[in-house]
């Protein structure tokens, strides 16, 4: 997988200028085309730059707490531990 150019804050930030300037203006000040705002407003539609920041980490923090609870279910079951 590729690195993105824009931070998902950068992009929330590009949508909300596209909501005040023409979107072909806005994609040609970043180099994005009009379609990628398009997809960019349906991703992040109501989320302000702050917000997205918020959502990723408690993201991470439930994607790791789940990687952990995984790790452990195998690590006893290869263990034989739980079992009669």
């Amino acid at each position: 997988m590729h690195k993105a150019r824009f931070t998902e804050e950068q992009m929330v930030a590009i949508v909300r200028e596209a909501d005040r300037k023409p979107v072909s203006v806005v994609g040609k000040r970043h180099g994005v085309s009009k379609q990628t705002i398009y997809t960019w407003r349906k991703r992040f539609g109501g989320f302000q730059a702050n917000e997205v920041r918020r959502r990723l980490v408690r993201y991470a923090c439930s994607n790791m707490m789940w990687d952990w609870s995984r790790s452990v279910e195998r690590i006893s079951a290869s263990q034989g531990c739980g079992s009669s």
